[in-house]
Parts: C-alpha cells; structure tokens; sequence
C-alpha cells in the first residue's frame, strides 16, 4: 500500500513494534506518529486504502476524522486489480474505527497516543482510542468506503481477550475529561 500514498505524494513512514515480541498495533502506530515530519498525519494500516478524495476533505478537519463510514474487506486477490470499488465485500462494518483515521499530531498526542498497555495480541485498541477523543476531542466522519483486504488474523473481541478488560476502563471513564485524561496519561 505505500505505493498507493507515494502515487498521492503522501509522504510514507512505516513503523513496526518490538520485532523481538509479538506485534503490537499500538506500538507501531506511535512510532510512526513520532516519526512523522508534518503537523497532519494519516494513520492507515498496511492494507487498508481509502477514497483520496475523503482523506483530503478529513486533512482539512480538526479533531480526529474517520475519513469513510464503510469499512469493506475484500478478497486479497484484488490487491493489483484497478477497481477495487467493484470488488465483492467478504464483511463489511459500518462507522468502524479500525484501520484508518487523519488528525493532526498535536490531536494524537493529547490523547496520549494509542495505549500501549494494551496487551501484544488483537481486539479493542481502536475501540478505546475512539472512546478517548469523542472524550477529549472532536470526532468526525467522512461519508465513504475503505477497502481491507481479507486476511487470517488472530482479532479477537470475546470476553477472552485479555486487552476487554482495559478497554471496559475507557468505557467507565467515557464522557468524563478529567478521568479520561488520567486513564491516557503515558
């Protein structure tokens, strides 16, 4: 997908977690986001592309901007198709939080970031990062599709899932900046 920004004159970072532990989204994002040499960033997945036009309306928006309401993940063999518009949905999630959101770096940071005492395994990170800026910030939407391309991947939102019971924090404190703001301290 770094050709897809670099083809808009995006400039392109990539950040990976610890590679000595499992992957940590979390991690990763935060890396990147420090990395990052402008004021706006978009914070995207590896497989996940969006509708140029949105991100460009979402650049221009304050607080933190989901730049589709229509998340769609596709088969990965259209993963050097042109259309991907036309591909069939295999899920498709309306007014996700996952996989792509546009804010300014200031923005990020007052939320402290994606929280990294989530556990190295799949589930509720987005979620909860989502509870923080309806709390803390503005939130937004662009009407529009993203495409994912379908994967194998451990995602787990059971109440197994040990990272349930830090985002159940976030619910808790929802609505309320102060407590919010000591939750995301880093």
């Amino acid at each position: 997908m770094i050709e897809f920004w670099k083809h808009h004159s995006f400039p392109v970072i990539t950040a990976d977690s610890d590679p000595t532990q499992p992957f940590h989204i979390c991690e990763a994002r935060n890396k990147a986001v420090a990395q990052a040499g402008t004021d706006r960033v978009i914070v995207a997945d590896a497989d996940t592309i969006p509708d140029i036009a949105n991100v460009h309306q979402a650049l221009g928006m304050d607080g933190i901007i989901w730049p589709f309401t229509e998340y769609r993940h596709i088969s990965a063999e259209w993963v050097s198709r042109v259309d991907l518009w036309s591909a069939r949905a295999e899920q498709r999630y309306m007014r996700s939080v996952g996989g792509l959101f546009v804010c300014s770096r200031e923005t990020y940071w007052s939320l402290g970031g994606m929280d990294e005492r989530f556990e190295r395994c799949w589930g509720h990170e987005d979620n909860a990062f989502h509870l923080a800026a309806a709390t803390l910030s503005e939130v937004h939407r662009v009407p529009g599709i993203v495409v994912s391309f379908n994967h194998a991947a451990d995602r787990d939102l059971s109440d197994n899932n040990p990272n349930r019971h830090r985002h159940q924090l976030y619910k808790m404190v929802a609505g309320n900046p102060d407590l919010m703001r000591e939750l995301v301290k880093r």
